[in-house]
């Protein structure tokens, strides 16, 4: 499974505004890099 932060990055990304709150409820970290260095807001 990815980390969250990946996750969060990718459905920022891709749009998902249901899955970006669902993962931040979860206990993601909006300015948390993913494996790649960028954060979500970038």
């Amino acid at each position: 499974m990815e980390p969250l932060a990946d996750r969060l990055a990718t459905a920022a990304a891709r749009g998902r505004a249901e899955e970006v709150r669902a993962l931040l409820a979860a206990g993601a970290q909006p300015n948390a890099p993913n494996r790649l260095g960028r954060s979500p807001i970038q």
